[in-house]
């Protein structure tokens, strides 16, 4: 039996920051869902000292944020590449958060993906 999928934009193609900062979505209600795959990409990183990591966090209260299980903090799939995240969903909320740090710091990325029922 496969489980249904439904599509997730986390940050859309493609999204733009500049200035250095923590920017996080919405945390999304994903009570029905099990799992989650994420794509991240990243283009070339402006700035001085520049770096990039996003980590997918969940929450009960959307106040405590905490790492998702199966995935790691601060994660930067590097210039012009992307990287796979598939993280187990164990709280009613979701979200991405971005860091970005750097003199001047500038980034274009997304996060786009799917969330895996619970049920079929």
């Amino acid at each position: 039996m496969t489980l249904a999928e439904y599509p997730l934009v986390l940050a859309p193609r493609y999204t733009a920051h500049v200035g250095s900062g923590i920017y996080v979505t919405v945390g999304l209600d994903v009570t029905p869902f099990k799992s989650a795959i994420v794509t991240v990409w990243r283009g070339n990183l402006i700035g001085t000292s520049a770096n990039f990591g996003v980590t997918l966090e969940e929450s009960s209260d959307q106040e405590t944020w905490s790492v998702c299980t199966g995935t790691t903090p601060s994660t930067d799939p590097g210039a012009n590449n992307e990287v796979l995240i598939d993280p187990t969903l164990d709280k009613q909320y979701f979200r991405i958060k971005m860091i970005l740090n750097g003199a001047n710091a500038g980034v274009t990325w997304f996060a786009t993906g799917s969330l895996q029922s619970r049920k079929a």
